[in-house]
């Protein structure tokens, strides 16, 4: 993540292993899904883990989305140009683009993998090591990576080393 790329709601630490909601705002006003992106676009196979713990609302994946880029915030059902999992009130679990394949247990670490050369990207949960969900992306246009922690509890997202 970047510290310089994310939602004025949110802040990221200064190695761009953490970010976080500043303030719950559960207002109208609130912005549901703001999100930091990933400081590079991707261009080749990639893998992230993220540890999303006991979070209650969170969101994961990517965007080609010049709105999601410019407004720092992840809309659902925005055009199909966003590629996102999320958790709502600590027990929807979805995916912007079908289906999810798994959904017996609440993941608390995530794997995200981007086939570049197929097209795919895939989220696994790392401790049962089933697929949540897969995809198909548009890999015409750069892709970059969005992490939000939601915007109902104050707890990060963390991106953990890859095992």
């Amino acid at each position: 993540m970047s510290h310089e790329e994310h939602h004025e709601e949110l802040t990221v630490t200064d190695d761009g292993k953490q970010v976080k909601l500043l303030k719950i705002n559960p207002g109208p006003e609130a912005t549901k899904w703001p999100c930091a992106l990933g400081s590079i676009k991707l261009t080749r196979n990639s893998t992230w883990n993220v540890e999303v713990g006991e979070k209650g609302s969170w969101a994961l994946g990517v965007t080609q989305n010049e709105e999601t880029i410019k407004q720092k915030k992840y809309t659902p059902n925005s055009k199909g140009l966003d590629w996102v999992i999320t958790l709502s009130k600590g027990k929807t679990l979805e995916a912007s683009s079908g289906e999810i394949m798994d959904a017996s247990q609440r993941p608390r670490k995530i794997r995200v993998y981007l086939d570049f050369k197929k097209s795919m990207l895939y989220f696994t949960n790392i401790e049962t090591r089933l697929h949540i969900h897969k995809c198909n992306v548009d890999t015409t246009k750069p892709l970059y990576p969005v992490f939000s922690p939601g915007s109902s509890d104050k707890g990060p997202l963390i991106i953990i080393p890859n095992d």
